[in-house]
């Protein structure tokens, strides 16, 4: 049997059978050849001991890495396993234990699988994408797996859909990556490409960047001190998906000087629009991939980019909620001429979250109560100077009718202390960046000092309660309970007729 997986069977010394589980042989399934011992891949000589499956084993074994289409094509049980190895072992090249060299089976054959449109949509793609990686001669093999003839299988890797696309790294059984590529060819390669090899280029020099940035529309560079800082992992790691983009990284002082830059940036270079989009690395925060990967993706766009089946996915994919479509017919001259027009507008309003505010009013900051709205709030609640007490409230919520005296009362109590403000918002005509308030009243605390810390009040809305709050430096006072005092043993009244046990 096959000592690693048990995919396939081999034979013994004297033909006979086994696999892993103990599945049974179909009874119209032919005895496989001893074809073991052979030279792999060309289906020469015979061995009396069984060998691993080839196909999957080897791959998933001493090869970089493997992609295994699990469960894919998947059709009725019962194929020959001379079928099974062409599938595997002549889509790679390398042949199989059973020898598809030696039987002939020089071409990739599609399995049986009428009722999966996306398991045909993918098998041309799926081989084309085979044959370009023989032709890079990079050490990725792509293997075929049969879903409902290996059920085993397909508990084991948590298989529940077809085609499902599993990537196994150096061999590593246990925690096979999930595919998240495009499903054609190109794309299948490119996925691979970056997992077995870097996902960026080394940039040594003004040329080889130059040439890197003329050679393809969308580049990006990331532009680091220091090549061991975790910045870099992350931006290699948010590398290996972004297949529409070409990725190089350096070290080299000249490249930080030739592209003007002092310190860590990311940098998009493009053929279209303003042809360049700088990403600076907070020196403090660091590379965030989230806050990376939306710049990337609303900068790799054209201002006004035609809305179809293509660009579709990657509009949406900004995570932008407001759009600002023209529609047009192309074919009239004075529709185009709206173009130009809209074009200009572009450029200030890209990738601007669009935020509800009310407009600062000229007195927010007259009365003890500072009033807030979303233009405001950042400056004032996050100020490092001030401990800021902010009541998120609705006009129409009967509870912040009910404790706006006390709110006022607290204002007017804290109004000299230079450190301390208490204000209000509005949360249904103003939003917020930093989070969104989902109850009426909501209470919010923002400590003074870095960080933007915030802790939210969810105690009792009187005025001492919540000036002992802000006494305590944003957290109530831990009380003491009450001594509990022994209860005295109860005396029966004098004219009970409840006497002893013995006297009743």
């Amino acid at each position: 049997m096959c000592v690693f997986c048990g995919l396939f069977t081999t034979s013994d010394t004297h033909g006979n059978r086994s696999r892993l589980g103990g599945l049974p042989r179909q009874p119209h399934e032919p005895r496989s050849p001893d074809l073991t011992g052979r030279e792999r891949g060309k289906g020469r000589g015979l061995s009396s001991s069984p060998k691993p499956c080839w196909s999957l084993c080897h791959s998933l074994g001493d090869w970089e890495g493997a992609l295994v289409l699990g469960l894919a094509m998947a059709r009725a049980q019962g194929r020959t396993e001379e079928y099974a190895c062409s599938l595997l072992g002549c889509l790679v090249g390398t042949g199989c234990c059973w020898g598809c060299g030696g039987l002939g089976h020089s071409q990739t054959r599609p399995p049986d699988a009428p009722w999966c449109g996306h398991c045909k949509a993918l098998a041309p793609e799926y081989s084309k994408a085979a044959a370009l990686l023989a032709a890079e001669s990079m050490a990725v093999t792509l293997a075929k797996v049969d879903g409902p003839a290996q059920p085993e299988l397909a508990e084991e890797f948590g298989v529940t859909e077809y085609p499902t696309l599993k990537f196994f790294h150096h061999g590593n059984r246990t925690h096979p990556e999930e595919y998240t590529g495009p499903r054609e060819a190109e794309g299948i390669v490119e996925w691979l490409r970056r997992r077995v090899g870097p996902s960026a280029r080394r940039l040594e020099d003004e040329e080889g960047a130059q040439a890197l940035i003329d050679a393809w529309d969308l580049v990006v560079i990331g532009f680091f001190q220091d090549l061991q800082d975790e910045d870099v992992a992350t931006f290699l790691a948010l590398a290996r998906d972004a297949l529409d983009m070409t990725f190089g990284l350096t070290d080299r002082p000249q490249l930080f000087q030739q592209f003007g830059l002092t310190k860590d940036t990311v940098v998009l270079f493009k053929k279209f629009d303003e042809g360049r989009a700088d990403f600076p690395v907070d020196e403090e925060l660091g590379l965030d991939v989230g806050d990376l990967s939306r710049f990337l993706v609303t900068h790799s766009m054209h201002l006004v980019t035609e809305f179809n089946s293509q660009t579709s996915p990657k509009i949406f994919a900004a995570r932008i909620l407001n759009h600002l479509l023209l529609f047009l017919n192309q074919s009239l001259a004075a529709h185009r001429e709206l173009l130009p027009g809209f074009g200009e507008a572009a450029p200030r309003f890209r990738g601007q979250p669009y935020l509800l505010s009310q407009e600062v009013p000229p007195d927010w900051d007259q009365r003890p109560v500072k009033t807030l709205v979303g233009k405001n709030f950042e400056q004032v609640a996050f100020d490092e100077t001030k401990n800021v007490f902010v009541k998120f409230y609705a006009p129409w919520c009967t509870h912040c009718k009910e404790m706006a005296p006390a709110w006022e009362a607290l204002a007017e109590k804290y109004k000299d202390h230079e450190d301390i403000i208490i204000a209000e918002l509005d949360a249904t005509a103003n939003e917020l960046d930093a989070f969104t308030v989902h109850g009426f009243p909501t209470l919010k605390y923002f400590p003074a000092g870095p960080g933007r810390k915030v802790l939210e009040y969810k105690s009792s809305r009187d005025l001492e309660t919540l000036s002992k709050f802000l006494d305590n430096g944003g957290e109530l006072p831990t009380e003491e309970p009450p001594e509990e005092l022994a209860a005295p043993s109860p005396e029966p009244p004098t004219n009970s007729t409840v006497g002893s046990k013995e006297e009743l």
